[in-house]
């Protein structure tokens, strides 16, 4: 099975958290959703967060949700 190509906002969102030293984790924690939402979103397997989660991955790593999609 081919390993499915990753979304740029999943690029952005692993780079945002690793410049900001913050583990998959401790993201999902303070963006209250769980440890598999942001690590499905990272490698891939979620290519469709909804906004809501977005928004608040994005205030947590003090970006827009703009600069997470673009």
């Amino acid at each position: 099975m081919a390993k499915k190509p990753l979304q740029p906002f999943a690029k952005r969102i692993r780079a945002f958290r690793q410049e900001r030293k913050i583990s998959q984790a401790e993201l999902a924690k303070k963006a209250d959703v769980s440890n598999i939402t942001i690590s499905k979103i990272e490698s891939g397997d979620n290519g469709n967060p909804t906004i809501l989660t977005l928004k608040n991955i994005a205030a947590v790593l003090k970006v827009s949700v703009v600069e997470l999609v673009k």
